[in-house]
């Protein structure tokens, strides 16, 4: 036995909780793997960009604001929601901003249909195809068929809802096809504020890939 140096006592309770904060780590990363309840972080964020983007949609309707302006605002705190709580937070995040913007625009469903019908889900599907090894040139074009389908549903349900004549129906179908370059810019611009935000909110880089 070494007389020089005695044993050292043992803290038995800083031991103790600390095996605990361990064991609580390991809870929740499993929790969070296999889709468990989100913590208080992963809600609190998610949420604030949904009223940002209900209050967007409002106010645009009230304001008269373009409407690709307000839905690409609220598409886009869609795809920091998904940033920062994961599908789940991205996918609450697109409801909520839809409800709300129902009632916060008088339950307009022509101002919301291109929201509703492609802007919304968006982020979250380009992430779970991602997420799913879907190579990017596929990915972008399934995107690109199911936003031009998009518009021109909108556009026909908007002619039909407004009873608009077959001409300006025609024009505005007709602008609903060549919308392949809209969605060339929408999903660059997207991307691009999607990477510049995202070093100010302090997230690491995205599992599966970026949204397309």
């Amino acid at each position: 036995m070494d007389y020089m140096h005695p044993p050292r006592r043992i803290n038995f309770g800083s031991v103790y909780y600390s095996s605990r904060r361990t064991v609580r780590a390991r809870r929740g990363d499993r929790s969070s793997k296999k889709g468990g309840i989100p913590t208080r972080g992963a809600i609190a964020r998610p949420a604030s960009f949904a009223a940002l983007g209900a209050l967007f949609l409002g106010a645009g309707a009230a304001l008269g604001l373009p409407v690709s302006l307000c839905v690409f605002v609220a598409s886009l705190c869609v795809s920091l929601s998904v940033e920062t709580g994961g599908l789940r937070g991205g996918a609450l995040a697109c409801l909520a901003i839809g409800l709300l913007g129902l009632f916060l625009t008088g339950f307009n469903l022509i101002y919301l249909m291109p929201y509703l019908a492609f802007m919304g889900p968006h982020p979250i599907v380009s992430r779970r195809l991602a997420r799913a090894g879907v190579r990017r040139l596929p990915a972008y074009l399934l995107m690109q068929l199911w936003y031009i389908a998009a518009i021109f549903a909108s556009i026909s349900a908007s002619a039909a809802i407004l009873s608009l004549n077959a001409y300006r129906a025609f024009l505005l179908r007709s602008v609903a096809w060549t919308s392949w370059v809209a969605f060339f810019f929408y999903s660059i611009g997207m991307e691009r504020l999607t990477e510049r935000i995202r070093p100010k909110l302090r997230i690491g880089a995205p599992r599966g890939g970026a949204a397309r």
